[in-house]
């Protein structure tokens, strides 16, 4: 009798798909020659993606154990798996792979506790360090893992979570004014001008016994009923009680997308600054200097910062995802930093569709940029225009608009 012989035509794709998949795998360590495999290990998952890419089938980059530094994002572009045979980016098995957007500044670190070049004497000390040379503006730190707070007045920090409380921000005063063009409350109409009242709240000092000169800081305005917005103070002097700030970039008939104090009730204004040198006076709490390149910082204990690790971050993203489907992204922590993916517009090869985000760590995946505001006028972030763009080329865009501004 002859044995039976079953169909295998189901079976087929995914024998298939099993044959033609490859594996690449991706290590921190130098590498002088590399074919992703195991022994010879790509040095970038850069060149592990473009390598995916001519194959022309789906396979994976794999990371090696250990912590990955991005110096820039990788573009994922037209990778299309199948349902059953899908691309995948992720960690090797049972390795344990941290992606970070940060750069060590190791220092030297000097305390300083005079006066600065610009003649602000400071108010407490603390130390100082350059940027390593070639490494973009921060905007987030660092210290042994735990983010410090941007110097800021009132005081209120992250480590305890005070920055949540709305009681620790400054008041503002019926006297105070605004300037923009949507502007309803006309009684209020005038330069964008916030004139403190935190004296009429006993348990906090007001803007003027500050002594400082405020002007180059970032002011966090609720000044929008319930809307909070970001601005510079352009100028302020030791002893005032108020400051002006922009809120455009140069013409003030022009109102910003995304500022909507149409209604404006001073007297319920809400506000703090941050940002400068001047403003440390806590442990944890830091600031960047952008013309002299230099990180301030006070430590928890004031202790050196030598006896730890300080981490700047000065990367957005891993990975821009755009024109793929059937793609996994898994097994991956990422520290000070994250990952996009969208569809560019509505041309069917740059759909997204099917991607999955399988047991990923984000830790300190979002953040502020106001700390490159410092000694810069800020510019409105404009709608992008004209052709479509990449990812990658938009948030390139976006960064050379804002290099000078607020985000």
């Amino acid at each position: 009798m002859m044995p039976m012989i079953r169909p295998i035509g189901p079976l087929l794709p995914a024998l298939l798909a099993s044959a033609r998949a490859a594996t690449y795998y991706v290590t921190n360590a130098t590498v002088s020659a590399s074919d992703g495999s195991a022994d010879a290990p790509f040095g970038s998952l850069r060149d592990c993606v473009s390598q995916l890419s001519v194959d022309g089938a789906p396979g994976s980059c794999l990371f090696l154990e250990g912590e990955y530094a991005f110096s820039e994002t990788v573009e994922v572009r037209g990778l299309r798996g199948e349902v059953d045979d899908r691309y995948i980016i992720g960690a090797a098995p049972d390795a344990a792979v941290t992606l970070i957007g940060t750069v060590d500044v190791p220092g030297p670190w000097i305390w300083q506790n005079d006066t600065l070049t610009d003649g602000t004497v400071l108010p407490e000390g603390h130390w100082v360090a350059e940027m390593p040379a070639g490494a973009a503006d921060p905007w987030q730190l660092f210290l042994d893992g735990g983010m410090q707070t941007v110097a800021r007045w009132p005081n209120a920090f992250w480590h305890d979570r005070s920055c949540f409380n709305d009681t620790l921000w400054a008041h503002g005063s019926p006297d105070s004014t605004y300037c923009g063009p949507e502007l309803r409350d006309v009684q209020y109409a005038g330069p964008c001008r916030l004139v403190d009242a935190t004296y009429d709240h006993p348990t906090d000092a007001d803007l003027a016994s500050t002594g400082l000169n405020l002007t180059g800081a970032a002011a966090i305005l609720n000044i929008g009923h319930w809307y909070t917005f970001a601005a510079m103070i352009t100028e302020h002097a030791p002893g005032w009680g108020n400051f002006t700030y922009a809120r455009d970039d140069g013409d003030a008939s022009e109102n910003i997308e995304g500022w909507k104090v149409n209604k404006y009730k001073p007297q319920h204004d809400l506000y703090y600054v941050e940002g400068l040198v001047s403003l440390i006076d806590a442990p944890t709490e830091w600031a960047y200097d952008r013309a002299s390149r230099t990180v301030h910082l006070r430590t928890t204990a004031d202790d050196h910062p030598a006896a730890h690790r300080v981490q700047a971050r000065v990367r957005e993203y891993a990975l821009a995802i755009t024109g793929c489907s059937y793609l996994s992204v898994r097994d991956l922590s990422f520290f000070a930093l994250t990952l996009y993916a969208a569809a560019e517009d509505n041309r069917p090869e740059n759909d997204v569709h099917d991607l999955s985000f399988e047991s990923l760590e984000l830790i300190h995946p979002s953040a502020q940029k106001r700390r490159r505001i410092h000694a810069a006028r800020p510019r409105r972030a404009q709608r992008l225009k004209g052709p479509a763009r990449s990812p990658l080329e938009a948030r390139a865009h976006a960064a050379e608009v804002l290099h000078a501004g607020l985000d």
